[in-house]
Formats: C-alpha cells, sequence, structure tokens
C-alpha cells in the first residue's frame, strides 16, 4: 500500500522502513496469555496519549486493530458515541480519519473473520483518504 520502502520484510534487520506510518500499541508489554487487562491498558494509557500529542499536527488517518486499539483510542482521545466494527470508517476532530479493523490475531484470520482482502482493503482507504487531503 505504499507505507514502507520496500513490499515485505523478512527480519528486524532487513532495511524496511515505514513511510507516512507510525506503530503503536494500546498495551507496551505481553501480558499473560497475551490479553491485556484493564489496569494494564490504563497504565500504558499515559504513552499512547503521549504518542498522539506528539504527532497529533501530522496524523491524518488512525487505525485501530481490534477492540482493544478502537477503545484505548477513544479512551485516551476524547471520541465517544463511536462502535467497533470491521472497515467502520469516521471523521473525527481535526480533519482525521479513524478507521477501525479486526485484529490481525491468528483466530481471526483462521476463522476468516478477518481475509486478506480485507486486511488489504483497510489500508488501501487509509492511502486513498491520505491521498485525497
Amino acid at each position: 500500500m505504499g507505507f514502507a520502502n520496500k513490499p515485505t520484510s523478512i527480519s528486524k534487520d532487513d532495511g524496511l522502513i515505514l513511510k507516512d506510518a507510525y506503530l503503536t500499541a494500546a498495551a507496551k508489554c505481553a501480558p499473560p496469555q497475551n490479553k491485556p487487562n484493564t489496569s494494564e491498558i490504563l497504565n500504558c494509557s499515559q504513552y499512547l496519549k503521549s504518542e498522539i500529542k506528539i504527532l497529533d499536527n501530522t496524523i491524518k488517518v488512525i487505525i485501530t486493530l481490534g477492540r482493544i486499539a478502537f477503545d484505548a483510542y477513544c479512551n485516551v482521545s476524547h471520541v465517544k458515541g463511536l462502535k467497533f466494527g470491521h472497515n467502520k470508517v469516521y471523521p473525527i476532530c481535526n480533519d482525521k480519519t479513524l478507521i477501525v479493523s479486526y485484529h490481525p490475531s491468528r483466530r481471526n484470520t483462521n476463522t476468516g473473520t478477518l481475509t486478506w482482502q480485507m486486511w488489504i482493503n483497510i489500508f488501501e482507504a487509509a492511502r486513498l483518504i491520505i491521498n485525497n487531503k
């Protein structure tokens, strides 16, 4: 989708560089059973809030991957009244757009809840929004 200097990555030191993209997480650690609880997410929320503040002037599109990310983003950004669901697109404050996606977990991909085409469509939508702003 053009968010990196090359189409694939095979290792952490293969030279991949993101372009027009920033990745973060609602929880900054790997919690037990890989499911952060409410207090862990709350403990990390100040980091997420700080990252969003630093990037505020350059953010055009926010993609949340999964309900945890969606809820965390809405909470720290004081965004109310939105519903979680795959491929939901919401205009939010300061000419930004929020795109909601299912998380690309093994459970979601193996069951077809999230297909490869659904995943691609999310990033194509983001690229279109960025190019048109």
